[in-house]
């Protein structure tokens, strides 16, 4: 997750798409916070990782279908 959303971050800044760099950083963010605890679950309130999973994918499919 930590590897897929840093490319995505990445991305998102290299096309002109800083919606998806900003939900990444955040996904970044959360996965950082639990390694640095050493969990073993992300612990979010109101499913706050799968939200924003969620956004990004929504945000991927509106690109998708834009561009063609």
């Amino acid at each position: 997750l930590s590897i897929s959303s840093h490319r995505l971050k990445g991305a998102g800044g290299a096309f002109g798409f800083p919606e998806l760099s900003e939900i990444s950083s955040k996904i970044m963010e959360l996965v950082k916070q639990a390694r640095d605890s050493e969990l073993q679950e992300i612990p979010l309130p109101d499913n706050q990782l799968h939200d924003l999973i969620d956004r990004l994918n929504q945000r991927c499919q509106q690109i998708t279908k834009k561009a063609g």
